[in-house]
Formats: structure tokens, C-alpha cells, sequence
């Protein structure tokens, strides 16, 4: 009897655990049964998986980078480093400004370098403040670098819609100004649709660099899209960012079967910093096969008093798609998905 008691025992424990695993550790996993999104808690409160149930997950993520233990925590933070997780993650904006609120690097203080991003938004060790099946609400780290807090939310809704919510809060005794921005991973041969009504609303940069030659854009039927395509022979990279005044609060990606939605707060455009757009795409493709396709929002341009929060957020839709990868079925898809999301 004895013996029968403590079996019971084990299988118990081993399905309690087995019904908690997916939750625990470094993974949250949220589902409805419909949709499916994991977040990373220590790698900046990131979302790296994003899928209709039980298929392939739209975003660009190294599953191999997950579960690792990357860096202890007396050098996280005390030295500036980068780790590409990918997936979704959250930067203050404008990028130009990211180090040069700070005295700790005066180096990276005197260049405004641009890279790498504040570690303790997007390294840090995020801790849990709720957890349900479909909702996970987690804070960062203060930053000394930034000057804010972060707290993120995800939200699986009952049409199975996804809400990405961030509230930045200023942790200084005195101003800082930021914009909240939203930084969406794919696969670089993914293509992206961002409406727009003139090309007067939209400016490109393009990289200079030795074996660097621009990726080539298009502007039809109301849409901007990058046409992604491998270099030329003898060249490294095609690569080039767009930033975007669209004239409809979506941007709509696409993968093989997948189509996914980013809806957002659309905002007078004298509201985003000079140095951004309100939507950013950037894309690269490496002759090496490594190919980046970047989906970009930024809030407003924020000045918060000491303790002041500000909130930004997108919702995203996902969508079973079957067409070809012809920019002709691909907004024939917009439409329907159109005219059956607004009935």
C-alpha cells in the first residue's frame, strides 16, 4: 500500500508539472487554442513566437538563444551588449539619442552611437506581475541608461487577436523624451504592404557600404512593398529602409501561408520625431542567405516629468493565406480580409 501511495504521488507531481512547463522558466506561453505566442522573460520581456495553433510561427526567432544563460547578472547590464533574439521587442526612440542620456560609456556618449539598444529593456530579466492562459503582464529593470520603466502586456482576445501594450514610466527626478517603438522581426523575403496615399509621405535611406546596393520598392494600388531579392553577383547585401506617413492605421506582412496584421494608433505625423517615421520597414538580404525583414511603429514623441507614464500599443490578426506571392494575390487577400473584418 505503501509503495501504491508514494507512485501516486510521483505521477502526480510529474502531470503537475507537465501541465505547468510550458509557463514555467524563461518560456510564457499563452494560448486559446486558436493562436498561440510565447514570450521570453529574459530577453526583454520579447515576443519570439506568434502562430495560428500548431503551425508555423510568422516571426524571424533563434530558438537556439532561448533557454541559454547568456550573461550573468553583475554583467547584463554593465556592459553593453546585444543578442539577437529577435521576434518582437520594444526600443525608446529616437535611436541617434539611446546613449547619450548616460555617463557610464562616454564614448558611446560622444559618437550618440546607435548600437547596441539599452540592455535592461531588451537583456533584462523581465519579472512576472500576471499570468493567465491568455494574458501575461510583466516589468522591466530601471534603466540608468534611459531613464524609464517598461511594463508589457500581451493579451490573446476573443476573436483571437493579439494586444501588445507598452506603458513607459519615468524612473528620473528629472525629464526625459522618448518615443515608444515596436520593433516586429520576420523573414527578409517576406513581403510587407504599408498604405499610402503619395510618395511625398514616404523617405528611404540606403547604406553605402562596400558591397551594399539598395533594395528596390514599389508603390501600387495605394500599397508601398519592398521587392525582395538576392544581390547581385559580386555585391554582399541589398538592404533599405523606408520610413512611412501611411494614410491607414495597418500594416499587413506576409509569409507563405500566413497573413499577418498590425494594426496601430495612427497620429498627426508632426508627433513623430524628425529622426523616425510613425511606420519604418527595413530590409535586408545577405549574400551569405540571412534575410531581415523589419515592421517598425513608433508612438509619439514623448517628454515625461519624473514619474509620468505614457502608453502605446498595436493589435495583430492573423490569418490562414493560400495565394501565390504575387503582390496581385496579395492584396487581393488584403481586401477580402478587409470587407470581412469591417461587415
Amino acid at each position: 500500500m505503501k509503495y501504491l501511495i508514494i507512485l501516486a504521488l510521483i505521477i502526480s507531481a510529474c502531470t503537475m508539472k507537465n501541465e505547468n512547463s510550458p509557463n514555467e522558466g524563461n518560456i510564457i506561453t499563452l494560448s486559446n487554442g486558436k493562436i498561440e505566442a510565447k514570450v521570453l522573460l529574459n530577453g526583454g520581456g520579447g515576443l519570439v513566437t506568434f502562430s495560428n495553433f500548431k503551425s508555423e510561427n510568422v516571426l524571424l526567432s533563434d530558438e537556439s538563444l532561448w533557454n541559454n544563460d547568456l550573461l550573468t547578472n553583475t554583467d547584463k547590464y554593465d556592459e553593453p551588449k546585444f543578442y539577437p533574439f529577435s521576434g518582437h521587442i520594444n526600443w525608446v526612440g529616437p535611436q541617434s539619442e539611446w546613449w547619450t542620456q548616460q555617463n557610464e560609456f562616454p564614448k558611446l556618449k560622444e559618437q550618440k552611437s546607435v548600437w547596441p539598444p539599452d540592455p535592461y529593456l531588451v537583456l533584462g530579466d523581465y519579472k512576472l506581475l500576471n499570468k493567465t492562459e491568455t494574458l501575461v503582464k510583466l516589468i522591466s529593470p530601471k534603466s540608468k541608461y534611459s531613464g524609464v520603466q517598461f511594463t508589457k502586456e500581451y493579451i490573446i482576445n476573443d476573436d483571437s487577436s493579439l494586444d501588445l501594450i507598452l506603458e513607459m514610466e519615468n524612473i528620473r527626478d528629472t525629464e526625459v523624451s522618448w518615443d515608444i517603438w515596436f520593433n516586429t522581426r520576420m523573414n527578409g523575403f517576406c513581403k510587407v504592404y504599408v498604405p499610402i496615399a503619395t510618395e511625398s509621405d514616404l523617405r528611404l535611406e540606403y547604406r553605402n557600404g562596400a558591397g551594399q546596393e539598395p533594395i528596390n520598392h514599389i508603390i501600387e494600388n495605394g500599397f508601398f512593398s519592398f521587392i525582395p531579392e538576392k544581390p547581385a553577383h559580386g555585391k554582399t547585401e541589398k538592404v533599405a529602409k523606408s520610413f512611412i506617413y501611411p494614410n491607414e492605421n495597418r500594416i499587413y506582412a506576409f509569409t507563405e501561408n500566413e497573413m499577418l496584421v498590425i494594426e496601430f494608433d495612427r497620429y498627426n505625423r508632426e508627433l513623430t520625431h524628425p529622426e523616425q517615421g510613425m511606420i519604418e520597414i527595413f530590409n535586408s538580404i545577405r549574400d551569405t542567405g540571412d534575410a531581415l525583414l523589419e515592421l517598425e511603429y513608433h508612438s509619439p514623441y514623448y517628454k515625461l516629468e519624473s514619474g509620468e507614464s505614457k502608453l502605446s500599443k498595436e493589435r495583430w490578426y492573423l490569418d490562414k493565406y493560400n495565394g501565390s506571392n504575387s503582390m496581385e494575390d496579395h492584396i487581393a487577400k488584403i481586401n477580402s480580409w478587409e470587407i470581412n473584418f469591417n461587415k
